[in-house]
């Protein structure tokens, strides 16, 4: 069923067992009631004028995480195929796969294995029916390795891709995370900034000694 609300796409996130699978290990330590119902309907709004690719970009705990896997559960009960990923993890599976034969075994979750191939990240690219959700983009230098596979992701993509980043394309490129094309690419789609405080909420105890 689509989601037709805010608290429906949360309640559609919360319920999915591929959200959960997919999920960064302390991603429960975000408070959902404190995400903003404004960047839902923004999010509508570029979805519905399919601005690819779309960067949620702010501070740390600010929900970016978050709404980008909600997004992609959405799309996967509105029987939409995609596929959740970092760019760390994508960097590390696509180099991997270059090294050796056979693709990088991986495993899920709850201990299921399956494999990894070059091939299988370009293929969800570029298809126009899959969201590709790339979570902490930008994250270290580039390289003659690395280079070369961004712009490939950011040039290529057909399909709905949703990146998250603490840092600015301006930032990332004064960083060396990436270059001046790379950065025109992205801010050639949709950038939502999400600002405020940590949403991130963990107990605080105190021992008397």
């Amino acid at each position: 069923m689509e989601a037709r609300s805010y608290a429906e796409a949360l309640e559609q996130a919360l319920g999915d067992d591929d959200w959960h699978r997919c999920r960064p290990s302390g991603f429960s330590d975000c408070v959902a009631d404190g995400l903003s119902e404004s960047v839902w309907r923004r999010i509508l709004v570029i979805a519905g004028h399919r601005a690819w690719p779309m960067m949620l970009q702010g501070g740390v705990g600010t929900g970016k995480t978050y709404t980008a896997a909600a997004m992609l559960s959405i799309w996967r009960a509105c029987g939409l195929p995609a596929i959740w990923t970092t760019w760390p993890e994508l960097r590390s599976d696509i180099l991997q796969a270059r090294r050796q034969k056979g693709g990088v075994q991986k495993h899920t979750r709850d201990g299921k294995a399956f494999v990894r191939t070059e091939s299988f990240y370009w293929k969800a690219l570029a298809d126009r029916r899959t969201l590709v959700a790339i979570d902490d983009f930008g994250i270290g230098k580039a390289d003659e390795e690395t280079l070369p596979m961004l712009h490939k992701i950011l040039s290529e993509h057909a399909g709905p891709l949703v990146m998250t980043s603490n840092l600015t394309p301006e930032q990332m490129v004064e960083g060396r995370c990436i270059d001046q094309r790379i950065a025109d690419r992205i801010k050639g789609g949709a950038i939502i900034e999400m600002n405020g405080e940590s949403r991130r909420k963990g107990r605080r105890y105190r021992v008397e000694v």
